[in-house]
């Protein structure tokens, strides 16, 4: 029998996720990676974007934001500040919400308290816009 992974998915609010797969892959600040099983143990900053679970021909797939993942003996953890299922993200409201942070934006000074507010909801809703399309 081949060897599995098994996915956590842990926010501050919630345990989301506890499944085995044959896949992971998750934003990291370099870009995404993959773990298969077998996979080296590492420890790695999270990225916003896609975290991709695949188990055979099914993928559950869950926009988050920063982090840390851990692979050791064939365990993915990763402890996402926030973590939102795919098919539960509404497109328009994202796209809306990087409107309205862009707008707040102007004549700001980018060095600003405001500015970094409003450029971290950008970041936050640019990466769920971009895992609903998947």
């Amino acid at each position: 029998m081949a060897s599995r992974l098994t996915l956590r998915l842990i926010t501050p609010h919630a345990a989301l996720l506890d499944m085995e797969c044959d896949e992971v892959r998750a934003p990291g600040p370099q870009g995404s990676f993959g773990v298969l099983p077998g996979h080296a143990p590492f420890a790695a900053t999270l990225d916003a974007g896609p975290l991709l679970c695949r188990d055979g021909d099914h993928l559950e797939i869950y926009a988050v934001v920063d982090g840390f993942v851990e692979v050791a003996d064939d365990v993915v953890t990763v402890l996402a500040e926030e973590a939102v299922e795919a098919k539960s993200i509404s497109l328009e409201d994202e796209e809306r919400a990087i409107e309205e942070a862009r707008r707040r934006m102007e004549g700001l000074s980018p060095t600003s308290d405001a500015y970094r507010k409003e450029a971290a909801i950008i970041r936050r809703s640019a990466a769920r816009a971009f895992t609903a399309r998947l």
